[in-house]
């Protein structure tokens, strides 16, 4: 039986998982809904997709959708997602998935209420190159972990009312890109801060670009840049007593993806694995449906991010 997906809004973003969804063996992309009829038509039409809905509440009573991906401006995240479990479905939802704690905490009374399953959309968590990242910090190669650093930088270029220039819409880099390095290092390191702080460069309430610091335990620490406003980059560098793993593209662009291992005047390169970008957390929801395999994304992990998130906005 194939695994039926619908998509919750005709978002930009859905580009990337629309093919993820179709290069599975097991999901198939049923429906589309718009809250206007023409428009999700005519996205319908130009994906190639069976099923146009006018209303977000028709796609939830289709009763053939097994997933639903929601791809919402991120303030409508969690009323939809709550909708959509109540309405019987399991939930990939784009990050971030809450912007507040009591969000958190009404999604999660919904999925323990219904007993069905949400998971938040961080792709580079599923990607078999973050698992190689992981695997070399655990091995001890690197020694002991006392620094990283990440940046996610690009230009923005959308309409002034698009939501990410919005603050009460939740937008800001901080929103949009800082969860990236963020989840990331609570990734690697096993654990989520217990302190931090951060600088914002606002305009009109909205940070165009944040800087911050993260203290861990043992005395780690964990800095990242994330902007708006500066020419697109992603990097990170895990510094240790014995070397340093250095990594071009570890959240976007996976084929472009490469590493090395610094130790002294020693440079180890990587074979770094390759696979579509967004597969890993398309496969994760499916096997959690055929199987109720346990993803890396739970709600719990979700939440740490969340509190991290809170905790470098109280520096507004």
């Amino acid at each position: 039986m194939k695994i039926n997906w619908g998509i919750l809004s005709t978002a930009h973003i859905n580009r990337r998982i629309i093919p993820a969804i179709r290069h599975s063996g097991r999901g198939q992309l049923r429906a589309v809904a718009s809250r206007d009829l023409f428009k999700a038509e005519a996205y319908a039409l130009h994906w190639d997709i069976p099923i146009s809905y006018g209303s977000y509440e028709e796609l939830l009573a289709d009763k053939d959708i097994h997933i639903i991906y929601n791809s919402l401006p991120n303030h409508l995240h969690a009323h939809w997602t709550i909708k959509a479990l109540e309405a019987g479905k399991q939930v990939l939802c784009e990050k971030p998935m809450c912007l507040t704690l009591a969000e958190m905490d009404a999604i999660e009374e919904a999925s323990l209420r219904t007993g069905n399953f949400v998971m938040e959309g961080y792709m580079h968590l599923h990607h078999p190159q973050t698992h190689l990242w992981k695997s070399i910090v655990d091995s001890g190669v690197l020694g002991e972990i006392h620094s990283l650093r990440s940046c996610f930088t690009f230009n923005l270029e959308r309409p002034t009312d698009n939501y990410r220039w919005n603050a009460d819409a939740g937008g800001g880099a901080l929103w949009d890109v800082g969860v990236y390095p963020i989840s990331l290092f609570q990734y690697l390191l096993g654990e989520s801060p217990i302190s931090g702080m951060a600088t914002f460069h606002l305009q009109d309430g909205v940070d165009h670009s944040t800087s911050a610091q993260l203290d861990y335990t043992q005395g780690r620490t964990a800095q990242f840049f994330v902007s708006f406003r500066s020419s697109f980059s992603t990097d990170i560098i895990i510094h240790g007593s014995a070397g340093q793993l250095q990594i071009s593209h570890p959240l976007t662009n996976a084929d472009a993806c490469q590493a090395y291992i610094r130790s002294g005047n020693k440079i180890e390169h990587l074979d770094v694995p390759r696979q579509y970008l967004y597969s890993g957390e398309v496969e994760a929801m499916h096997d959690y449906l055929t199987s109720g395999k346990k993803p890396l994304v739970t709600t719990a992990f979700s939440r740490k991010i969340l509190e991290t998130i809170l905790m470098l906005k109280n520096n507004l």
